[in-house]
């Protein structure tokens, strides 16, 4: 049935209204959210590429300034008369007649001499920056200003290279070009830490015939290139920084993985540099290459930057994106089912008259106010109502009378029994010439009266129940002629706390009327008032006779309205009517070892 139910709602014309409305509302927002996620990530992305660019064209004249001044120092090498001397007698030398010729006279030792030193001065760029030099001849001999036990290693490593710079200038109608060289030593005075070389080769032409005499080559720590970038890679976006020549040879990077580019990668920037101008973007699935053109070089300065970087730097701005449009979403589906509602409210409203009348609830009508064909439904409604009234009004009318007489002993002070107690209680004291005692039962009653029967609030303050409860216990003290021990424990700041009137006179009133009976020992009666979080919870025991397990049953059931437990029930209604279901009485009791009924309300002050 449950199901039918279910499968009914979904077929009704508000309901389609409300999702298909609530579809458009989530597509619309979606389409808007997506798109201005777009503008954002191209926000970032372009604001990210033009520091980039910045970034890239301070390194761009870094190494430009470097590389400058390696040309400047080779230039000032090539103009040296020393150095035109050296080329001029060694061109046609190989190594072995070098180291003869070398030695051959002190004048020519003189010379070499000076030409060592002029490769020694012109071998430092700044003051960190120390470098070597090297005159390579025609023929393959070699001089540099290193210690003599370098040579043969250099040797060995300069042939295959100077076969290839003789292919390339032979070539080319410029007189120098770099290149990363491998496995060779840079520095001369330290520990050689990097053996890989930025290297400057410039080819030596004579002056006069322009005849190929030899090459100076300028060598510096390759990690030089390293140090004009290496400040402006970023741990937090994972960029990597890599500089290569026009022939797709990495001269330089630096990256998390210390790995070159993917060729397709290199080749497409390749591409894309003969063809754009000096800066250029190359993007793919995972990467943004940013790419700038090294003037004067043949070089190619990339800054490889993760796309998952953009998403991480706005991810803060996405977020309150995504909160923004989730809460007007949520704001507009609640629009229309706020207008959607409202538009179907006289169906409803007819609709519940209609289910209020089958649950014989008959005063009541529909209002008119558009007199359209469902005013016209609402009128007959009326008529119908108004036919089946005339027939019940008289059953109404009684459940309305019971009702209010409910309420009524809801809010009495006092049962009849209690006051049946006393004044026959009363009688039997006159009937005993106890004048005295009688007067001491009507002083305390008058004084437990006025502080119940005002019907203007409800509530006492703890201070005040416990006055009466005091009254009550004096009155039964003289009438019964018992001696029964009161015992009050409620901390001063609990006692301005509000409770409901006579929430613990039935309850005392209990014990002497079922606890004690045919009881013979002393009697005792605690009342226990503590604080627990934000409630109160007031405890009244007594050392009675208990309740057995089938009587306590019949006791607890006055929730169902089967007990003849009328205290307990109106204490448990007033409870839960003035502060609802979750406080109200437990009943805690074992025979012959006495009764709790503790007491559960929230803490209410008296407001000043």
């Amino acid at each position: 049935m449950k199901g039918k139910k279910h499968k009914h709602l979904l077929h009704r014309v508000q309901t389609k209204l409300i999702l298909t409305y609530s579809i458009i509302v989530v597509v619309v927002f979606s389409i808007v959210y997506s798109a201005s996620m777009y503008m954002l990530k191209t926000q970032v992305k372009k604001e990210l590429l033009r520091t980039d660019k910045e970034a890239l064209t301070q390194i761009s004249n870094s190494i430009v300034l470097m590389t400058d001044l390696m040309v400047e120092k080779m230039i000032a090498i090539y103009s040296n008369d020393y150095i035109q001397w050296f080329f001029s007698e060694t061109s046609d030398l190989g190594q072995e007649e070098f180291k003869k010729w070398s030695v051959s006279t002190y004048e020519t030792a003189r010379r070499l001499k000076e030409v060592r030193n002029t490769l020694r001065s012109n071998a430092m760029l700044y003051t960190l920056i120390d470098g070597s030099n090297v005159l390579v001849t025609h023929k393959g001999a070699l001089f540099t200003f290193w210690s003599s036990n370098f040579i043969s290693e250099y040797t060995m490593n300069i042939s295959k290279e100077r076969q290839e710079w003789d292919n390339y200038f032979a070539e080319s109608e410029q007189n120098y070009k770099w290149e990363i060289v491998q496995d060779r030593k840079a520095m001369n005075f330290q520990e050689y830490a990097n053996e890989n070389t930025l290297a400057c080769i410039y080819c030596y032409r004579s002056p006069i015939t322009g005849e190929q005499k030899g090459y100076i080559c300028m060598n510096i720590d390759a990690d030089e290139l390293k140090r004009c970038y290496s400040s402006y890679l970023d741990e937090e976006m994972g960029n990597s920084i890599y500089i290569y020549d026009g022939s797709g040879k990495m001269f330089s990077g630096l990256n998390t993985f210390e790995k070159e580019l993917q060729p397709e990668v290199i080749d497409k920037l390749l591409l894309m540099s003969g063809n754009e101008k000096e800066a250029f973007v190359y993007e793919d699935n995972y990467y943004i290459y940013s790419c700038m053109k090294i003037p004067s070089r043949e070089w190619i300065l990339i800054n490889q930057i993760p796309i998952s970087c953009i998403d991480k730097n706005n991810s803060a701005a996405r977020n309150f994106l995504f909160f923004i449009f989730l809460s007007g979403s949520l704001g507009a589906c609640g629009l229309v089912v706020f207008f959607t509602n409202k538009f179907s409210y006289r169906i409803r409203y007819l609709k519940g008259l209609m289910e209020n009348a089958s649950r014989e609830q008959y005063d009541l009508s529909y209002e008119l106010k558009y007199y359209d064909e469902l005013d016209e439904i609402g009128e007959s409604f009326n008529r119908m109502v108004d036919d089946i009234k005339n027939y019940t009004n008289k059953l109404v009318q009684e459940e309305k009378e019971k009702k209010l007489n409910e309420i009524n002993y809801l809010h009495a002070q006092i049962n009849t029994h209690f006051l049946y107690n006393i004044f026959n209680s009363i009688k039997m004291l006159s009937l005993l010439n106890r004048n005295k005692d009688i007067n001491n039962v009507i002083t305390s009653l008058a004084k437990l009266l006025r502080g119940t029967l005002d019907v203007s609030d409800e509530m006492l303050t703890i201070e005040e129940e416990l006055e009466n409860v005091k009254h009550y216990f004096q009155i039964e003290e003289i009438i019964h002629l018992d001696e029964v021990v009161l015992d009050i424990n409620c901390p001063e700041e609990l006692r301005e706390i509000l409770i409901p009137k006579l929430l613990l006179q039935p309850i005392v009133e209990n014990s002497f009327l079922h606890g004690f009976k045919d009881v013979h020992y002393k009697k005792e009666i605690k009342i226990i008032i503590q604080r627990s979080g934000e409630n109160i919870i007031i405890r009244i025991l007594d050392n009675g006779c208990g309740i057995s397990k089938q009587q306590l049953l019949s006791i607890t059931d006055y929730r169902k309205g089967h007990s003849r437990s009328i205290g307990l029930k109106n204490i448990e209604e007033r409870i839960q009517l003035l502060y609802g279901a979750n406080y109200g009485i437990d009943v805690i009791s074992e025979r012959k070892k006495g009764t709790e009924v503790k007491l559960k309300i929230p803490s209410v002050t008296k407001q000043k």
